[in-house]
């Protein structure tokens, strides 16, 4: 059987010191993203991700609606997004509760932000293994809604490939076109992987590794996981060009340098057709649908077609 292409990859990063001199070893256009710390704030990952823009890496700072004070705020983020020379931006709800401002998705702020950033791609976040508190039929409505302004949706981190193939067969089938980042780990120390996938992993990937004691003996006698397998899966189904899956989204924890000879991280190629769904969306899949539980006056005539959405993260 021949072997599929490799996948380029992203390379998320906390933004804290320890991963300094890690990005210092990367090649120039290297695609990173950096996160938010609840500690810290959005303006922190600002601060820590604009000098890795001006070294030439292609970098991707995440937004937290939660942790965005008011709109005064937001389009000082705007402006500093634009200022830097950031290219796209992540942005997420966040978990910070109560939320520090008016922002308690990241539709709502996405509202405030995509006006004042005319030619910045934006990703949003998906869930293969669903959402501890959202049904699934909310979560594909809500990614339905922003996906007009999307350009990656970036999933979940998840152990399991058929869950993450079958959940992007889904969203297509609901008329989202949007290309997708796989979220999944790096080679990451054991006991820290094991310990965030009890905080996040929601699904199967927790499931897996209690059902499936093969897999969990295996990563419990090593002392780091290695994704070899699930990159080789997931490269395999990424060939068939309708799930327009675009590339990997590797959480590495700020385990950069023991991640770099499994992954192929590079800028992702957004103008390439191959990446691009074959179909459009129905009509009521466009920003600006609804979400079932949700009928927000915010949406009127007049307003941009992305006012009046609402997501869950």
């Amino acid at each position: 059987m021949r072997t599929p292409p490799a996948l380029p990859s992203r390379l998320e990063v906390l933004p804290f010191a320890s991963a300094e001199p890690q990005l210092e070893t990367l090649a120039a256009g290297t695609s990173i993203a950096v996160t938010v710390s609840p500690k810290h704030g959005v303006d922190h990952t600002l601060d820590f991700a604009e000098p890795w823009v001006a070294r030439g890496l292609d970098v991707v700072p995440h937004i937290a609606a939660r942790m965005v004070a008011d709109p005064g705020h937001a389009d000082r983020v705007a402006e500093r997004i634009r200022g830097a020379g950031f290219r796209e931006v992540f942005v997420i709800g966040g978990d910070q509760t109560p939320p520090l401002g008016p922002y308690d998705s990241a539709g709502s702020l996405l509202e405030r932000l995509t006006p004042l950033l005319p030619g910045v791609r934006v990703g949003i976040a998906g869930y293969p293994e669903g959402h501890p508190i959202v049904p699934d039929d909310v979560l594909t409505d809500a990614l339905a809604a922003k996906s007009p302004v999307a350009s990656a949706i970036v999933t979940q981190l998840c152990f399991d490939s058929t869950t993450i193939v079958d959940w992007v067969r889904e969203i297509r089938e609901a008329g989202i076109r949007v290309p997708v980042l796989v979220g999944i780990p790096g080679v990451v120390d054991r006991r820290k992987l094991l310990e965030l996938a009890t905080r996040v992993g929601v699904g199967a990937s927790t499931r897996y590794l209690r059902k499936n004691l093969k897999a969990s003996a295996k990563l419990l006698l090593h002392s780091t996981y290695e994704p070899a397998s699930l990159v080789d899966e997931l490269q395999r189904a990424a060939v068939d060009p309708s799930l327009a899956i675009a590339g990997f989204h590797v959480f590495t924890f700020n385990q950069v340098t023991s991640t770099l000879p499994t992954l192929h991280p590079c800028p992702l190629p957004w103008k390439n057709e191959r990446i691009r769904a074959p179909t459009t969306p129905p009509d009521d899949h466009r920003m600006g649908a609804k979400e079932p539980q949700d009928a927000d006056p915010r949406s009127a005539p007049g307003k941009p077609p992305w006012q009046g959405t609402l997501s869950r993260r």
